[in-house]
């Protein structure tokens, strides 16, 4: 043997240190339609096939930051499914349409409920209408609470969700 094949060394050049390497390798399957999707955006926009996923990788997670992170860009995005949603039963737009308006609104309410950091208890009764107002009227106070009147005027009786029983 010759003093080339009984070196040690490796094929090819020698690995840069891991704080000179500036790129990482991502392998990624994926269907055909969606490659060329993304191929033809590439072209669309002069840039390599990695650079189109980099890109768009990119754009994905300032997407997220710009509304506060993956968790409100989440509840975000469920809002404005609700929206479109109730845009297309109604046929219109909420913002045109007090029907609409008031479908939406409820249906935001309970994505924000939904995101609530705590279990709501049941209310056993009847149910507290929700009032519609205009806004340019001013509204005198239905009861008047204060905290040294509350017990005596408000009484829940709360209980456990049917789930959270033995």
């Amino acid at each position: 043997m010759s003093e080339r094949g009984s070196s040690s060394r490796g094929r090819g050049r020698p690995q840069l240190p891991k704080e000179r390497i500036r790129q990482a390798s991502i392998s990624l399957r994926t269907s055909r339609q969606f490659h060329d999707q993304v191929a033809r955006s590439a072209h669309d926009a002069g840039r390599s096939l990695s650079q189109e996923v980099e890109h768009r990788l990119f754009e994905a997670y300032a997407g997220e930051a710009r509304y506060g992170g993956a968790r409100w860009a989440t509840v975000l995005q469920r809002l404005a499914t609700a929206a479109a949603t109730i845009e297309a039963r109604y046929q219109t737009s909420p913002l045109d349409d007090q029907l609409a308006f008031k479908a939406l609104r409820r249906s935001w309410l309970t994505v924000i409920d939904d995101e609530a950091p705590w279990k709501e208890p049941v209310l056993v009764g009847p149910r507290s209408p929700v009032l519609w107002r205009e806004a340019d009227k001013v509204y005198e106070p239905l009861i008047e609470i204060s905290p040294g009147n509350a017990a005596s005027r408000i009484k829940l009786i709360i209980e456990e969700p049917l789930e959270a029983r033995p």
